[in-house]
């Protein structure tokens, strides 16, 4: 085909008027494809990285909007609150039923739709009232009450012997709705070393048998225990027994340990009266006022014994009385006395025992004889003159 010069220059005309704007075209069509791609509608408008509207702000995966990660209703976004009921608290670790002092550490599983945990710590749990109002992770009289948004808490806290404990946690979730209190007790034993002795029946009257029962507990390995009644009877730390003795006095019981332990218990003896043997009234020789012989028999347990004439004049023997005892004070003859004998203690003694004593009239002369020579008094050595006095002025008159 031939062109003229002039269709050469119409063409060439043409063509440079279209080109440039096909280019133009062509940047435009870029720039828009990019802009779109980063903040429009493009293809990664609504997916990935999101648009400038609907993209890093809107409705994209990553988006802070509606997208899995986006700050509003996606999974991982800022929802709504979750205010679902707490479930019930799984303990993994917490002291309860019978424990020994010393730090635990109390923690928990998580609960279903539990944002944080109410901890309540009540000491002397039954005895006093918890405190719990408000419940600011202070501890007050003993008792904690707590928020806490982990369920590993109070590590190391101190349960202090002989004292009980309840540990209850419950779930609160993002709305404040507290859940169900899961509670435990622990009840903390008393490590104090300790002794314990009783005596039954703690007062005998008389010679009795009574048993001693004992206990220890808590004493430290390696110490030992001895009793100060029975050489043959081994304590056995941190056992418990009785032994049967039969007594006749008064007694303090001890058990010691080495560990500094002790425990005592007193037993209560009161002795039996004692009874007459023996009591009668009678002459002394060459004398003119009666005497009372009085014996009684020795009472088990009695440390001395006391005597007491009952008439004109009174008297007293106390500690001087030991079994028997002759009264000697001046008694009048041919009277009646009463007499009272008691065995005491240190610490008691026993009722009274009594007796009529008669006493003999020693002035009335039983018989007269007269033996001696005449002859002595005269100087006259005749065995034919005597004349002899035989005087015999006492006679007995027993009980």
């Amino acid at each position: 085909m031939r062109f003229s010069l002039s269709c050469l220059i119409l063409l060439s005309l043409i063509f440079a008027t279209i080109m440039p704007q096909s280019i133009s075209a062509q940047a435009e069509g870029d720039t828009y494809s990019d802009s779109y791609s980063d903040s429009g509608y493009s293809e990664d408008g609504y997916s990935d990285d999101g648009g400038f509207v609907y993209g890093d702000a809107g409705y994209g995966d990553n988006g802070a909007g509606y997208g899995d990660n986006g700050a509003g209703y996606g999974d991982n976004g800022g929802n709504p609150p979750n205010c679902g009921t707490p479930g019930n608290i799984t303990f993994n670790s917490v002291p309860q039923g019978t424990i020994t002092p010393g730090n635990y550490t109390m923690d928990w599983y998580d609960a279903t739709n539990a944002t944080s945990y109410r901890f309540e710590l009540d000491k002397d749990y039954g005895s006093t009232p918890f405190y719990n109002n408000p419940c600011n992770n202070n501890t007050q009289n003993g008792d904690t009450c707590a928020y806490t948004s982990s369920s590993d808490w109070f590590n190391s806290t101190q349960f202090e012997a002989g004292k009980t404990y309840r540990i209850g946690v419950a779930g609160v979730n993002a709305c404040g709705t507290q859940g169900n209190m899961t509670s435990v007790v622990a009840n903390v034993i008393n490590n104090t070393p300790n002794a314990s002795l009783t005596i039954d029946p703690s007062s005998i009257t008389g010679v009795s048998n009574v048993t001693i029962s004992w206990s220890t507990s808590n004493i430290p390995s390696g110490a030992t225990c001895s009793n100060n009644w029975n050489a043959f009877l081994t304590i056995t730390p941190n056992t418990s027994g009785s032994d049967v003795r039969s007594m006749n006095q008064p007694y303090t019981f001890t058990i010691s340990c080495s560990n500094g332990t002790q425990a005592s218990a007193n037993l209560s003896f009161t002795p039996i009266a004692p009874t007459f043997t023996q009591a009668y009234g009678a002459c002394p020789a060459g004398g003119e006022n009666a005497y009372a012989y009085l014996a009684w028999n020795s009472v088990s347990g009695a440390t001395g014994y006391e005597l007491v004439r009952d008439g004109s004049p009174p008297a007293s023997f106390g500690a001087y009385a030991y079994y028997s005892q002759i009264d000697y004070a001046p008694v009048d003859s041919g009277g009646t006395y009463l007499y009272y004998v008691r065995a005491y203690t240190a610490t008691t003694s026993s009722s009274w025992s009594y007796i009529y004593v008669n006493t003999p009239d020693c002035l009335t002369p039983a018989a007269y004889s007269i033996n001696t020579p005449i002859s002595s008094c005269l100087g006259i050595n005749s065995p034919n003159l005597a004349v002899g006095i035989n005087s015999s002025a006492h006679a007995n008159n027993g009980l």
